[in-house]
């Protein structure tokens, strides 16, 4: 699963398109749902995006891999600081993370 960086990871704007997430799940079966919601510094959410996924047969390389993304270039100058990304399985939250998002390259930011 993606989100298990100790140090958050700094995306620029103007530089970085996407900040991306991808969770990888294995030895997993039946249907779920992964979710992926970004909040701004504010905490407010600001979007999450859903996949469903389903496994029904036994395989050797059970292995699932999603990918979320979150567009940088969408990212209004006011929001710029410390984002959180949760990750869901079946509602439930598996995994947070810290990222940053930056105007310049100079981190003003204070991490």
């Amino acid at each position: 699963m993606c989100l298990k960086n100790i140090e958050p990871k700094v995306f620029i704007a103007g530089k970085d398109k996407q900040a991306v997430c991808i969770l990888s799940f294995n030895e997993i079966r039946g249907l779920h749902a992964a979710t992926v919601a970004w909040y701004k510094p504010d905490g407010e959410l600001h979007r999450f995006a859903e996949n469903n996924f389903g496994s029904y047969e036994e395989a050797d390389d059970d292995k699932v891999m999603l990918r979320f993304w979150l567009d940088i270039d969408q990212i209004d100058e006011t929001d710029f600081g410390n984002w959180k990304a949760r990750a869901f399985l079946d509602g439930e939250m598996i995994k947070e993370d810290d990222i940053i998002i930056s105007g310049d390259g100079v981190n003003k930011i204070g991490i």
